[in-house]
């Protein structure tokens, strides 16, 4: 389960609730791992989260240009730039490929798993935490056109039932070596509703992110306590760890 430490921790590097909730429990199953090195990361956005699980990291790359530079000044990585997982190099040069919260979002995703292969040194492992299909049956509300929207709002192409992840990374030539499932049903209903109110607006304006700016402005020490506030209010949905319920897994698998 996850840990009022790792819930404030998160709290800290996200302004709104919902998305430091959800990450606090994705920052408890990627504490299991042994992450070798070198590492490569898919979708390293800024960084920050990447710092709180494994802290400085050989390599990065992201789609979005502008997370890009905020990466290339964090001092996370040796070395980040723009880059399409779907295209990744031919060279095994990488111990781990490590996805956090990303291979949901990207359409062809047996390229995005090849090129993994590809770029990993024989034994290498992919480490990566996914949402699966679950999640849509724990939602906030239980209507098709609720599900369809936050599908819509969240990006999610592949959201899979953990045997078709198995068939799609044993296709790729990979070995699942183990996964832990976390976020049990009654934790994604809280989260989504948080969330739902979060995403209130268009893409680019909604609560969540007006939240996020003003919440920016605030003296440190309003902050802090209001990280506080937060966590004293979830401490309770914390424990559940969701076991073979979970909605999301930590999946890693190993080059064969």
């Amino acid at each position: 389960m996850a840990t009022t430490d790792q819930l404030m921790q998160t709290l800290q590097v996200y302004g709104f609730p919902s998305q430091a909730y959800w990450r606090a429990f994705e920052v408890d199953v990627l504490a299991s791992c042994s992450f070798e090195r070198p590492i490569l990361e898919l979708g390293c956005a800024s960084g920050a989260f990447t710092d709180l699980v494994c802290g400085h990291i050989e390599a990065g790359i992201d789609i979005n240009s502008r997370a890009v530079e905020i990466a290339r000044t964090s001092g996370i990585y040796e070395r980040v730039h723009v880059q399409d997982a779907r295209n990744l190099e031919d060279k095994p040069e990488f111990r781990t490929v490590f996805a956090n919260s990303v291979l949901e979002h990207i359409p062809d995703l047996h390229s995005v798993l090849a090129g993994c292969y590809r770029v990993l040194l024989p034994g290498g492992k992919l480490i990566t935490t996914v949402p699966l299909a679950d999640m849509n049956s724990n939602l906030l509300f239980s209507s098709q056109g609720w599900v369809r929207y936050r599908q819509d709002r969240l990006s999610h192409v592949n959201l899979w039932t953990m045997d078709e992840w198995r068939e799609a990374l044993n296709a790729a030539g990979f070995a699942v070596e183990r996964t832990r499932r976390y976020l049990s049903p009654g934790q994604i209903h809280l989260w989504d509703t948080m969330d739902g109110v979060a995403v209130v607006g268009t893409r680019r304006v909604n609560i969540g992110s007006v939240s996020q700016k003003v919440i920016d402005l605030l003296p440190l020490f309003l902050r802090r306590r209001i990280d506080s506030l937060c966590c004293n209010a979830l401490r309770s949905h914390l424990e559940d760890e969701g076991g073979d319920n979970g909605c999301c897994a930590l999946i890693v698998a190993v080059k064969q």
